[in-house]
């Protein structure tokens, strides 16, 4: 994909954080622009106000498209219904692809891209090698653009909705990190979630990298892959498992002392990085670590020294400890927006009596099979959000002391008052943030103000 002709009029349909970069993005270009929202409010940010650009309302669709001759439709936005605008779509992660003409990483997967791409990113300006990171955690692609010349690589976190309508993307590694039920609102069935994940390889060539767990393998032999293909293992491979891979599979698995990676009958082994496999869960730690081989080997840069002294690593909203008030424990998992997700969270805190505050949009999963796999260790649930109700009833149908706080502020309550000493009250809300919050950091930022209010109440010389 290259750049719309200059005398194209640009519709940007969204007005959130990726709209707002790619109406910059081709104002700076000189090209003439209309946005598009159901937000009627929009016409008063000062960049539109100031550049006098036309704003249509979204019940002015037809009129919209008629005016414009391209749109980018940020990621949230759901075109399936509108098929007779097909020839008018830019993609946001092909337009990067085809202006940052250096290596890209992208990571996507159901948990863990956003931990596995902050963890890569840090690793890599810890080892002196410049790399610009965005996407789908948090800075839009385009704005990425001015780090071209500084940077060796992209790295970015991207989503099913940013993959789903791409037709060229195609990063130099690529990762997914699992496949969980997720976005089947969106997606309507875990099929069609899975083909969305999978363009993120779709266009990949031989000298490109996909890894993924080995898991996958049989659906990503199902796609005609062109690129290597790293599987990723927390188990030993069997002989008979390991005969059966073509000259352009490799695997990668781990021990407690070593990590092993196999091709075309050759091992290798090196020592585990016992520092980076704390920091994180052991299938992320494993995606870091190959992603660092891979890039050795592609731009063949001895500056890469593999060192993975992990104490500066930190990620926000995941399994992020906030403080400990009265011998009580309280973690920001905010992030965990999956079934999955919050189930990796508890058995991460198995050791403790967790109190589990759970909210938030279900995004058509059935969160009935998460209260189900609750651990008994979950001692009491707070339930919040315009789900709360329906979680309250499947925590009493499964025999989980529970209570409903409309409010996150109501659930905290809630849910401090069902604490005890050396217990952890964990936010992993397992739903979107959406119903009461723009975004999961939004939803995490007030768990950490609420807990901090309550920390001042006890400050450390009353404990």
């Amino acid at each position: 994909m290259t750049l719309p002709p200059q005398n194209s009029i640009i519709g940007i349909w969204g007005f959130g954080r990726v709209g707002k970069s790619a109406t910059a993005f081709f104002h700076a270009r000189g090209y003439k622009l209309a946005v598009m929202d159901s937000n009627r409010n929009i016409s008063s940010d000062n960049f539109i106000k100031e550049h006098a650009i036309p704003v249509y309302h979204q019940s002015e669709h037809d009129a919209f498209f008629s005016y414009c001759s391209y749109v980018l439709v940020s990621p949230g936005i759901d075109i399936r219904p509108c098929k007779e605008h097909a020839h008018q779509w830019i993609s946001e992660l092909d337009l990067f692809y085809a202006l940052w003409q250096k290596p890209i990483i992208a990571i996507t997967g159901s948990i863990g891209k956003t931990t596995t791409t902050s963890i890569l990113t840090q690793l890599c300006h810890h080892n002196n090698i410049p790399v610009a990171c965005g996407g789908n955690i948090g800075i839009p692609m385009l704005d990425l653009l001015p780090q071209r010349d500084t940077a060796a690589y992209a790295v970015l976190e991207v989503s099913s909705f940013q993959l789903e309508h791409c037709v060229s993307f195609a990063p130099d590694i690529a990762l997914i990190t699992n496949i969980h039920a997720n976005h089947l609102d969106r997606h309507e069935t875990l099929e069609n979630y899975w083909h969305a994940k999978a363009r993120i390889f779709a266009h990949q060539q031989k000298k490109q990298h996909l890894l993924a767990p080995l898991t996958l393998r049989e659906r990503i032999n199902e796609c005609n892959f062109k690129s290597n293909l790293w599987h990723l293992s927390n188990t030993i491979p069997s002989d008979q498992e390991l005969k059966a891979f073509s000259p352009d599979e490799n695997i990668v698995w781990h021990t407690e002392t070593a990590i092993t990676l196999y091709r075309t009958m050759n091992y290798q082994t090196f020592q585990l990085p016992k520092a980076l496999f704390a920091c994180t869960f052991p299938m992320n730690a494993l995606a870091v670590y190959s992603m660092f081989h891979i890039m050795q080997q592609v731009t063949n840069n001895e500056a890469i020294q593999n060192n993975f002294d992990c104490d500066y690593v930190s990620y926000p909203h995941r399994l992020e400890l906030v403080a400990t008030v009265n011998n009580i424990t309280f973690v920001n998992d905010s992030k965990s927006t999956t079934i999955a997700s919050t189930l990796a969270a508890l058995e991460r805190y198995n050791h403790a009596q967790i109190i589990l505050l759970l909210g938030g949009l279900s995004k058509g999963a059935n969160r009935e099979e998460l209260i189900a796999q609750l651990p008994r260790s979950v001692i009491f649930v707070a339930c919040f959000g315009a789900e709360a109700l329906q979680l309250a009833a499947w925590c009493a149908h499964y025999g989980f002391a529970h209570q409903i706080g409309n409010t996150l502020d109501e659930a905290f309550k809630v849910a401090y008052a069902h604490a005890t000493a050396n217990s952890t009250l964990l936010l992993s809300p397992s739903g979107s943030s959406f119903d009461l919050y723009e975004n999961y950091e939004k939803r995490g930022e007030h768990f950490r103000t609420l807990v901090h209010q309550f920390e001042k109440q006890y400050p450390p010389q009353q404990l």
